[in-house]
């Protein structure tokens, strides 16, 4: 059985090396193709051996000219470099499509020559490998003919326009490259790999690679017109969690607001306070509140504020559209949310941004967000501190969308798609859609933070900040997960958790609900209240769990907890939940000890098992230090794991992860049946 590697993001990959990288790949490719089709120049007669040589010089040299133009930055480019682009691809073309007629009437011969020594399977694929050249090569044509006039105005205000109204006009277009790049994956199927040169089989096994994400890229660039209001305007909500009070969702929501694109203009932007954000004169109106967020923090209404508390992100920009409909009286087409740690990651893009007077970069920004929040920043303006403290997030906001639209030079673009792609692979930027193909897309690239929802088994802690403070900041967490398979596919399972506090330990005992501390980290050096939740698979039988008590003196209700683990279905999941406070210096470690039914490892052919176990990572946390421990069924042998690991006595293996992003474990292995 081939083994395949799962998709899910781990390794997020520079753009500009990625780009440049993927045209050395395919023009090595076509190059060796027409290697492939020399070793057999013999077989073809004189003629046509000429023939298929000469296409095979024309692709190299267009190929060269190619990846030179291709290193260079895609600001960097010409009306002239655009034009000589398309006239190499459009020559690599039509020399597939000569070699393709060349080679069309040998096929059945090219069937029978896989005994050849080496290049036996080479000379068997030629056909596909040379379809998808040809198919590559048109999609490449297409896709510069449709960009290059947004390209060329990339440098202008306004180019977000141009760009969406020329991708709509160009639809037919990019059509059509997605069917030659549906067809160059269906292509890609029929090859054996195995079968193929080393050389060869290198060069393939990285254009497979690179199909699907191209593919993805250009099915994201069809759709864009329409998410950005080419024909009705679109308005998306924004949520900016604060990762240091912690939320299943990325964290508290400090600020939120919209913003409208009515064919690629931004034509309304707001971000304001969360505390701003809800109609308090019709409370009324708003849902009764998750049941700890009442009994914990006494919430009597769910508001916006408080929306990140499902660990399922489609379910919560749900609910947060609803909530600012009713507080603002406005219905978004979608949600996006970014934490702080996030724009962090973004700002790297951009060049220092002039925020009222300062300077602001990737370096600073966490320093000046944390230093206007305290009420010495506001000596000499207007007003009370506490409403004015989040205000230059809103600031930052609003230049960064400029920046955007009218001031592109300003920006490095491999560098923003680089961040982009790292922070939603880490959970920092999360995006909901509201119209179902485009939010099929983000789930298929696993960015739109659903609960996992395939077969095997599953795990992810999720963590709430329910203490009115920043301590989540501070507090390291860990994970130690040991599961038993058993042989008839069953498994019990141990999942120890650990949460260290980092803060300066304290002698004030730890009091809820008290007043800010107008020092932003002060806000961190203080008792850590979180709900804790554990997600498992439905059908995990609980046997025994931590059993944390927090004493009446420290609750808001001065009401103790009964130390019971609250029980709550979750889509397909569920949770396993309990209330515990932590102080600054101290450690608390949680453990679960519970069953999975069979079916969790699941028999594939008559001795071969799979095991498969996907780790989730909560958005808004930076590392959780996790290790997982398999022990295989007696007389088990494994065949294949990823990520690898050796078996250790006893028939166990350990891997580790630093849960920076969602990690997969794919375990195959042989158990036969006693009769």
């Amino acid at each position: 059985m081939k083994f395949t590697k799962p998709n899910i993001n781990n390794d997020p990959v520079s753009y500009k090396h990625q780009s440049s990288k993927a045209s050395s790949l395919v023009g090595h490719l076509l190059i060796y193709l027409g290697l492939v089709a020399l070793g057999f120049c013999l077989i073809l007669g004189a003629a046509k051996g000429y023939r298929v040589y000469t296409s095979y010089q024309k692709i190299n040299t267009e190929v060269s000219h190619l990846e030179a133009i291709g290193s260079r930055n895609l600001r960097d480019l010409s009306a002239e470099d655009l034009a000589q682009l398309k006239a190499n691809l459009s020559q690599i073309s039509a020399q597939f499509e000569q070699l393709q007629q060349e080679i069309e009437p040998l096929q059945p011969l090219l069937d029978r020559l896989g005994w050849v020594p080496v290049y036996g399977g080479d000379l068997r694929a030629v056909p596909e490998l040379l379809a998808i050249g040809h198919n590559l090569s048109r999609t490449a044509v297409i896709l510069v003919e449709v960009l290059s006039d947004p390209l060329l105005k990339m440098r202008e205000p306004g180019w977000l326009s141009t760009l969406v109204i020329q991708l709509d006009d160009s639809q037919a277009d990019l059509d059509t490259a997605l069917t030659l790049l549906y067809q160059s994956q269906a292509d890609m199927g029929l090859i054996p790999v195995e079968t193929l040169s080393p050389a060869l089989a290198q060069r393939v096994q990285a254009v497979q690679q690179l199909l699907p994400d191209l593919t993805a890229g250009v099915e994201f660039v069809a759709g864009l017109p329409a998410l950005l209001g080419i024909n009705v305007p679109q308005t998306y909500l924004i949520l900016n969690p604060n990762a240091d009070e912690l939320r299943p969702i990325g964290g508290f929501v400090t600020m939120a607001g919209h913003i409208t694109f009515d064919r690629g203009r931004i034509v309304d932007f707001q971000l304001q306070n969360s505390a701003t954000v809800d109609d308090s004169s019709n409370l009324e109106d708003y849902p009764y509140p998750p049941n700890p967020l009442y009994v914990y923090m006494k919430a009597s209404y769910w508001l916006l504020r408080d929306v990140t508390w499902s660990p399922d992100f489609p379910s919560t920009a749900e609910t947060a559209i609803d909530l600012y409909e009713i507080g603002q009286g406005i219905r978004a087409d979608g949600v996006i949310s970014l934490d702080q740690y996030g724009l962090v990651q973004l700002l790297r893009a951009f060049k220092p941004l002039n925020v009222d007077g300062e300077q602001v970069t990737s370096d600073n920004v966490l320093k000046l967000m944390r230093w206007h929040w305290s009420p010495e920043s506001w000596n000499g303006y207007e007003g009370p501190w506490g409403p004015q403290r989040k205000s230059f997030m809103g600031e930052l906001s609003e230049v960064i969308w400029q920046t955007i639209e009218q001031q592109p030079s300003a920006i490095k673009l491999p560098v923003l798609v680089q961040s982009v792609r790292q922070a939603l692979a880490e959970k920092r930027l999360l995006i909901y859609l509201t119209e179902p193909p485009p939010q099929s897309h983000m789930a298929e690239k696993n960015w739109s933070g659903a609960l996992w929802s395939g077969d095997g088994d599953y795990l992810m802690m999720a963590d709430a900040n329910v203490g009115f403070n920043k301590a989540s900041a501070v507090v390291q967490r860990g994970l130690a997960y040991e599961v038993t398979l058993a042989g008839d596919g069953s498994a019990k399972a141990q999942a120890h958790l650990t949460y260290q506090h980092q803060g300066q330990p304290q002698t004030e005992s730890c009091l809820l609900g008290g007043q800010f501390n107008p020092v932003y980290e002060e806000n961190m050096q203080t008792c850590y209240w979180n709900y804790m939740r554990l997600i498992t698979p439905a059908a995990a039988h609980l046997v025994s769990g931590p059993a944390q008590v927090v004493a009446s003196p420290y609750t808001l209700r001065l009401e103790a907890t009964t130390g019971q683990i609250d029980v709550e279905p979750i889509l397909d999941k569920q949770s396993w939940g309990q209330l515990f406070l932590l102080a600054p210096g101290n450690t608390v470690s949680l453990d679960f000890a519970y069953e999975l039914p069979a079916g969790v490892a699941r028999q594939i052919e008559e001795a071969l098992w799979e095991y498969k176990l996907y780790l989730q990572k909560q958005p808004g946390t930076s590392t959780t230090d996790t290790q997982v421990t398999v022990t295989l069924p007696t007389g088990a042998q494994v065949m294949e794991s990823q990520p690898p690991a050796p078996v250790e006595p006893g028939g166990t293996m350990t891997f580790s992860t630093d849960l920076k992003t969602d990690w997969q474990l794919v375990l195959y292995y042989y158990l036969s049946q006693k009769e």
